[in-house]
């Protein structure tokens, strides 16, 4: 998969405070500190001599000197100390911390951890996101349980299209943050796959005595689903990234923008589309179209009755 803009440009601002704190850095040794191929580092470099403070004259530019494969920054502008993590950085960081400390009964561990998340100093905007989600403290010890001890997880999940509440047996991969919002990658017994489960959508949670040595084999239930969206729409591809396999554009005016997911969470997409209102667009699969019709004929004449 092409790396994003986005992606690259947040290399090219680490480089600078990086390479100002390891002067005469082989680009060698930049490739496998930012995990990247030296074409790439080099061609970082070389937006970052174009790159500098308005005016963008030779005294405001980024001054940068490579010699023989290797660098240093004469004259950083604004970028000499590495870049504050942003509110969702934050967020994961903290809730990854919370986890590990809610899985531990060690003493100095919990101290550890208690003073780090004091150290990252959360924003306003972090700390709101995390008293949100208000997700039971037992829930989370029970699912950093089961995925330590590679044991069987049950849960009371409920679904937020219908509202319907079922219990499922899992086998839990791991944890991630998304847009703000903790998820658990699980393969469910019940589907006989892999799916996705939004923590915060989690009911009940206990970690069983049930190990396993590998995790089952999952059927094949991702599909491809083809969507077309709106200009304004590049920011939401760029956050569902890891479920794009392939980006393009249309001569649509009122969807220019093309791309093709490969997904296994369906009602993670109805939902999406419906909180778009209009801005996505299914091409195919047809089924999943036609249920995406209904469902908001549906939404639409529930409204109508209120």
């Amino acid at each position: 998969m092409s790396e994003t803009a986005i992606a690259r440009a947040v290399r090219t601002f680490d480089l600078i405070p990086y390479i100002l704190n390891n002067p005469g850095v082989s680009i060698r040794e930049l490739a496998q500190e930012f995990n990247a191929d030296e074409k790439q580092i080099s061609d970082d470099l070389q937006i970052a001599f174009m790159c500098g403070l308005p005016g963008y004259t030779p005294y405001e530019l980024i001054e940068l000197q490579v010699c023989d494969g290797y660098v240093t920054v004469r004259e950083p502008q604004v970028l000499d100390k590495p870049r504050s993590f942003s509110a969702s950085e934050q967020l994961a960081l903290s809730l990854g911390l919370q986890m590990i400390e809610n899985s531990t009964n060690k003493t100095e561990i919990k101290l550890l951890i208690s003073n780090l998340i004091k150290k990252l100093n959360i924003s306003n905007i972090a700390k709101a996101a995390l008293e949100s989600e208000s997700i039971n403290a037992e829930i989370l010890n029970a699912i950093a349980s089961s995925i330590s001890k590679k044991t069987m997880l049950k849960i009371v999940y409920v679904s937020k299209l219908t509202g319907q509440q079922s219990e499922r047996d899992v086998y839990p991969y791991r944890v991630y943050l998304e847009n703000g919002m903790r998820y658990l990658e699980a393969f469910c017994l019940r589907s006989q796959g892999n799916r996705t489960f939004a923590v915060a959508n989690i009911l009940q949670a206990q970690a069983t005595e049930k190990n396993f040595d590998t995790y089952p084999d999952a059927k094949e239930t991702e599909i491809e689903v083809s969507i077309r969206c709106a200009s304004d729409m590049q920011l939401f591809l760029e956050q569902i990234d890891r479920l794009v396999i392939e980006r393009g554009v249309t001569k649509n005016r009122e969807f220019p923008l093309s791309a093709k997911l490969k997904i296994s969470n369906i009602d993670w997409l109805v939902r999406t589309i419906q909180k778009w209102g209009g801005k996505i667009q299914i091409e195919s699969p047809a089924e999943l179209k036609e249920k995406v019709r209904k469902l908001a004929i549906e939404s639409l004449a529930n409204y109508e009755k209120h």
